[in-house]
């Protein structure tokens, strides 16, 4: 990830906010807090970053009205009346300004020690609500499958479409409806939510006896321990900020070895994946959080082989009762060990071809990961080369001096032998040899001439210059496949069904993905405003048919959303649909 050095430099070099008197109407009629200052100060340092950098920002234009103008006036006339605005009263206007944009890979996060929980998750069939996750079932009366009907008096239907509203904003709605049901018991302060604490009375329908009744839980509140600086008139050495130049440009001296992997690592992940892996992984993890091995799916078919416990994917063959044999492979993120986790795919991967008939891969709630590693896994499932979306992407000074470096060494590499010395035999799972040092080279002198043309902002390109996916040169998968999707599917989860639609290398069920189309970078900055960072999307990709995926995601071939009978019996609607498509799919 890169941190954004180049409007830090501006920041600092010229000692003041170029253009803040043009922000917006309101003038304020005394100085300015110290608080003001700094919050004004910072947050002309985001909405620069963004101009420089947030890769989707001419769609975003298109798709929701959003213009960084607009917004850059909202915030100033929201700060300039209130000398009294407190940093948490920040950290909510960030993390509105950043709704704003309908993007899930644009997180703010905060230092704040403050959180909340109630010991319970929630998930909803259409306008009804149930308790899906309970941390000690044996310790309270509700159970799971109870439905969940009034939160401290309010109707749960309305409880959580404020929630929503205004601590998840207004993108996909599934998408959105989904995260809220989970933050909606986890409060976290990093994320600038409103933390409550005390007691809360639930009202819920009893699922055996169909009785209405009523319990009190206890907020688990961790408190706040660091204190507001708004107290605070005066810095001296405010100019020190000069004095952190040298460290944080260091990333640009040249180094030793400057051909590392870190440019192929580029993360398409939604930062809520480490987020909710972080708070709600106590007891064994509930099955529906984003990268739990296994999902709630039960098995498809009688058990004719399993994977271990401690190996990375869930994963069996399974006899049907026409005696079909079918293959079954969660894959839980795109986030792993490369070399390791791509062997362990390949090895099942090379059973399922010699034993069944028919794959399922589940990749439902799956917060995705690194594009490399999507493509390493794609190429086990083909035998014949997979078109792949292009990337548009911003670009900076800092850009074009990397990819000079990069391309003149990428140049001395003749052969595979000099690839791997290079390069190692790996790249997140993907091979190396020299056809991939030659597309990386190529794609950094597209980003050089692109800059010496003129253009801020790339022609479409191929990431890393990969134009094709190939398939894998040992083990590939050539028979039938279904993919499973839904709404928690982000970014390399929205890649991932997108090229094998693309290709029809496989049938698409569930229901839409998340639509996080690109790469994440981050914007990190020293701050007195207790900002940590700011994620968002570094590129905008479209697919072969000139769709983009941000915001629009994956819509699947064969539409299937999850049933009232499939919370409470164990998801069998789910799986008769899966077996009813297999059979489908096997007679074409």
């Amino acid at each position: 990830m890169w941190i954004i050095q180049c409007t830090i430099y501006l920041f600092l070099q010229t000692g003041s906010l170029v253009g803040l008197s043009d922000i917006g109407p309101i003038e304020p009629s005394d100085p300015l807090s110290f608080s003001q200052q700094n919050m004004l100060n910072d947050f002309e340092f985001i909405t620069n970053s963004f101009e420089i950098c947030y890769g989707p920002s001419d769609w975003k234009k298109k798709f929701c009205n959003w213009d960084l103008n607009v917004e850059k006036q909202k915030i100033r006339n929201l700060i300039l009346p209130n000398p009294s605005l407190s940093e948490k009263d920040f950290h909510k206007i960030i993390k509105d300004f950043c709704l704003g944009m309908k993007d899930y890979h644009v997180i703010p996060q905060f230092y704040s020690t403050e959180s909340s929980r109630l010991p319970f998750q929630i998930q909803s069939f259409k306008d009804r609500f149930f308790i899906s996750y309970l941390d000690d079932p044996n310790s309270f009366p509700i159970s799971v499958g109870d439905e969940l009907l009034f939160f401290d008096g309010i109707p749960i239907s309305d409880a959580l479409k404020e929630f929503r509203e205004n601590e998840i904003g207004s993108n996909y709605l599934e998408t959105d409806k989904a995260l809220a049901e989970f933050y909606f018991t986890l409060r976290i302060g990093s994320l600038g939510h409103v933390v409550p604490k005390g007691e809360v009375q639930i009202t819920y329908r009893n699922e055996l006896s169909d009785t209405i009744l009523s319990h009190h839980f206890q907020w688990s509140y961790e408190d706040e321990l660091i204190t507001n600086i708004k107290n605070i008139k005066n810095i001296k050495n405010q100019s020190s900020y000069k004095e952190i130049i040298p460290s944080l440009c260091k990333g640009l001296i040249p180094k030793k070895n400057i051909l590392g992997n870190d440019d192929l690592k580029k993360q398409f992940e939604t930062p809520h994946y480490r987020l909710m892996r972080t708070h709600r992984s106590d007891n064994g993890e509930p099955s529906d959080l984003l990268g739990a091995r296994k999902s709630k799916i039960p098995p498809l078919g009688k058990l004719l082989w399993e994977s271990k416990n401690q190996d990375r994917f869930h994963a069996y063959l399974f006899l049907m009762d026409d005696l079909t044999i079918g293959g079954y492979i969660r894959i839980p993120s795109y986030s792993a060990d490369g070399s390791y986790s791509v062997k362990e795919f390949a090895d099942i991967i090379q059973q399922f071809q010699k034993f069944s008939d028919v794959l399922v891969v589940d990749q439902t709630n799956n917060g995705g990961g690194n594009i490399l590693y999507l493509y390493a896994l794609l190429g086990i499932l083909t035998d014949r080369e997979l078109e792949i979306p292009m990337h548009s992407m911003k670009l900076k000074q800092q850009d074009v001096y990397l990819a000079i470096q990069r391309n003149y060494l990428l140049k001395m590499i003749k052969n595979d032998r000099d690839a791997w010395k290079q390069l190692g035999k790996t790249i997140e799972g993907l091979p190396v040899n020299l056809k991939l040092a030659q597309d990386w080279s190529s794609f950094y002198q597209f980003i050089i001439d692109q800059w010496n043309s003129g253009k801020l902002v790339t022609d479409f390109c191929y990431l890393y210059g990969i134009e094709r996916i190939a398939p894998n040169p040992k083990i590939n998968y050539t028979k039938p496949m279904i993919v499973l999707t839904n709404a928690l599917d982000f970014s390399c989860a929205d890649f991932f069904p997108a090229i094998l639609q693309d290709n029809k290398r496989a049938k698409i069920m569930g229901t839409r993905t998340a639509g996080a189309g690109g790469y994440k970078d981050r914007i990190s900055f020293p701050n007195l405003i207790g900002i940590e960072d700011i994620e968002f999307t570094g590129s905008f990709s479209l697919r072969p048919n000139g769709l983009p995926i941000e915001n629009l995601g994956v819509t699947p071939d064969i539409i299937y959303e999850v049933t009232y009978h499939d919370i409470q019996n164990n998801y069998v609607d789910y799986k008769q649909k899966i077996l009813d498509e297999i059979g489908l799919l096997l007679s074409e």
